[in-house]
């Protein structure tokens, strides 16, 4: 997010996405940084498209507009939305479709969008709003509330005294995290390719079931990622990026996978281009074949008529000759 832009976080509810369409923004922000007077304020999303919404300052929310908005992004609830006032009466929107997400990750994902905005500029004015996904409550979320999460210090040995996975264990805030002994090796395996913990800096106010999650699905997507082939669908690869991304937000260190992910995704869809022109060449080729049938059968009847007419023409040649003086 840019230095020294105020900023707020959405999670969207029913009445968000559907029916009045209505998005209620947090009060203590209206009243610091847009106010309480009629105006309209433009939404700009991540592709530069932006939007025209009415802001009812009475009310502190979004109303005439938002519809649209809502709709062009197909915005179900539960997404979360980052708001960042980038200039008057204009504000970027970061949409992050965490319904893409299984149960755990979502929240996960609210979690750490919510532990991003509030930690990352100490210096400024952030807000949070909606933090449970499926609250019903308009009320903002004080950030104090947070000021207790961290970053783990480990207190394990250090992984380069590992030398075998018997001497592997997962240890999160002192303590040991179980999970079923095939995720265990394919994780030390992880581990030893980076010659480090991949959990390590985990935001310490995690517990146990959701690490225990994290790794898990750490080691499903690198399983994935090892056995794609390269007619794997885009959209596994974004929806693996998605995961990770949480993941790391979280604190995961899984950039290594994101890269694999993402080199992978880039030959795919190279080759599918490829692919996609050769088909095309052959539908060319296809079609071509048939105007040439269509122009060989042309010719012969052409031929044939031809030689039909050159008979009839050279027949009336001779009985114009034949004609007496």
């Amino acid at each position: 997010m840019p230095v020294k832009c105020p900023h707020f976080v959405k999670v969207m509810l029913p009445s968000h996405v559907a029916g009045g369409f209505w998005l209620g923004l947090p009060s203590t922000f209206c009243h610091k940084h847009i106010g309480t007077s009629d105006q309209t304020i433009i939404l700009e999303d991540e592709t530069g498209d932006k939007f025209k919404t009415a802001y009812l300052g009475h009310k502190m929310g979004l109303s005439a507009g938002w519809r649209g908005f809502s709709i062009h992004h197909h915005l179900l609830e539960g997404d979360v939305l980052v708001f960042q006032k980038v200039r008057a009466n204009e504000f970027k929107v970061n949409i992050y479709m965490i319904q893409s997400f299984n149960c755990l990750f979502r929240s996960m994902a609210v979690y750490c969008l919510i532990l991003r905005v509030t930690f990352e500029e100490e210096d400024m004015f952030n807000y949070i709003d909606n933090y449970e996904a499926g609250a019903e409550s308009e009320d903002d979320i004080d950030p104090e509330f947070f000021k207790g999460a961290g970053l783990s210090e480990s207190s394990v040995t250090c992984f380069k005294e590992v030398t075998c996975i018997e001497k592997f264990k997962i240890i999160f805030n002192g303590c040991n995290i179980l999970v079923p002994k095939l995720v265990l090796k394919k994780y030390y395996e992880l581990c030893r390719s980076q010659n480090s913990y991949l959990h390590e800096n985990l935001v310490e106010s995690l517990n146990s079931q959701l690490v225990a999650g994290l790794i898990s699905e750490t080691v499903n997507i690198a399983d994935a990622i090892k056995f794609c082939k390269i007619t794997t669908e885009e959209s596994e690869f974004s929806t693996w990026d998605k995961t990770l991304q949480a993941c790391e937000m979280l604190g995961m260190n899984v950039g290594f996978m994101r890269s694999r992910a993402s080199k992978l995704a880039s030959l795919a869809a190279e080759s599918k281009t490829y692919k996609d022109a050769r088909l095309a060449r052959e539908q060319e080729e296809a079609e071509f074949r048939v105007r040439l049938a269509d122009f060989l059968k042309e010719k012969d009847k052409a031929d044939r008529e031809g030689s039909e007419k050159s008979v009839q023409v050279a027949t009336s040649f001779k009985q114009v000759t034949n004609v007496p003086w």
